[in-house]
């Protein structure tokens, strides 16, 4: 009997922790993303999956951007993601980031010469 809630004990402590890890692959990106470049600039993004491709569609309103689709994404397998935007007659906009341990997806952008950090909040269904 004591063996056996032993074994029980362990297994539930052994649950937990699996219960308590994120699992990395693309589809933890999908869904609609609220975000702040450089504390200032407001956009968002709508990403979904297509097979195992990442399809990520960007709009900042007070930049002129309204629904452009990426070029390329990249999904670097420790929560990690590469977005790539080419911008009508202004370059190419790359985003670079990461999930954090509390579900925010941040990072850096590129843009010509610029560069600077964002952060996004995911909008939860419902």
């Amino acid at each position: 009997m004591k063996n056996r809630l032993s074994y029980l004990l362990l297994f539930a402590l052994f649950s937990l922790n699996f219960t308590s890890l994120r699992v990395a692959g693309p589809g933890e990106f999908v869904g609609h993303w609220d975000g702040l470049a450089d504390e200032q600039v407001v956009f968002t993004l709508d990403i979904s999956l297509d097979g195992t491709d990442l399809i990520a569609v960007i709009n900042a309103p007070e930049q002129g951007l309204s629904k452009l689709e990426s070029e390329w994404t990249s999904f670097g397998g420790d929560h990690e993601v590469q977005l790539s935007f080419e911008m009508p007659e202004n370059g190419t906009l790359m985003l670079t980031g990461k999930l954090n341990d509390a579900g925010k997806f941040i990072g850096a952008y590129e843009f010509g010469e610029q560069t600077g950090t964002f952060i996004m909040n995911k909008k939860e269904e419902g």
